[in-house]
């Protein structure tokens, strides 16, 4: 009885090992033909391009300059143009090619302390006021000429943003995050014409320099002593030191 037992428990082993084998067989079959499927090929590549292409985000890749005047234009540090792009989540790339790369955004401004929180979502009326348009091309686009007549004083956080999302309808059901850029203050033109200058030019008036107010005690101790420009300063700093820090004191 045990050795008849014994036998058959041997053969379904052996039936056993036979059907796994013949599995691993057909799964390697399989993946083969995955491999050399055109059509498989597409399908797992569209699929794989599909969850991607819906991980999408707007991006300013323009540092703007901290201020500027009603009437002046916006712009990036050292004048550059504001650069918005779409970019991939996934991979931090732009997005080139597909429907997406060529969309329409709407840009608007908004309160400097707008949405902290990066994660908010935006509503479509926060959006409905002022709205210009930029169009991107291979996923990169560029805003106008932008300029404020008003400054940003009588708002709650004393500065604005400029946001950015996709224009209704210009994308589809495929979902895009917002972008804004960093706060900035916009002042009144009437006090641009008594800014300092960061450096200041060798042509410009001495009163431009810090510590020395317009129509102030040292602008008319310095005009007085024939130093009317900034390189009249630095020329009296080399040549008689002395005499400066009396002048201008």
């Amino acid at each position: 009885m045990c050795s008849c037992t014994g036998h058959a428990l041997e053969v379904v082993a052996q039936r056993l090992h036979s059907i796994e084998y013949a599995v691993q067989k057909l799964m390697e079959a399989v993946e083969l033909g995955n491999i050399h499927s055109p059509q498989l090929a597409r399908a797992n590549a569209n699929s794989t391009g599909e969850n991607d292409v819906r991980n999408l985000r707007l991006q300013v890749q323009t540092k703007l300059s901290d201020s500027l005047f009603t009437g002046q234009k916006l712009e990036g540090e050292g004048g550059a143009r504001i650069s918005v792009a779409l970019i991939n989540a996934n991979t931090g790339d732009v997005v080139r090619s597909g429907l997406e790369s060529s969309i329409k955004l709407d840009v608007v401004v908004l309160e400097g302390d707008f949405h902290k929180d990066d994660e908010d979502n935006w509503t479509q009326e926060e959006f409905e006021s002022h709205v210009i348009v930029v169009k991107l091309k291979e996923g990169v686009g560029e805003m106008g000429e932008l300029i404020f007549t008003d400054n940003s004083s009588w708002n709650r956080s004393k500065r604005f943003r400029i946001g950015l999302k996709v224009a209704t309808g210009g994308c589809g059901n495929t979902r895009i995050r917002e972008a804004k850029t960093d706060a900035f203050q916009v002042k009144e033109h009437r006090g641009e014409a008594y800014m300092k200058h960061h450096p200041p030019a060798s042509d410009d008036e001495v009163w431009r320099l810090e510590n020395v107010a317009k129509g102030g005690k040292s602008h008319q101790n310095l005009s007085d002593a024939g130093i009317y420009k900034v390189e009249d300063f630095l020329l009296q700093l080399f040549t008689d030191p002395k005499k400066l820090r009396e002048v201008s004191t």
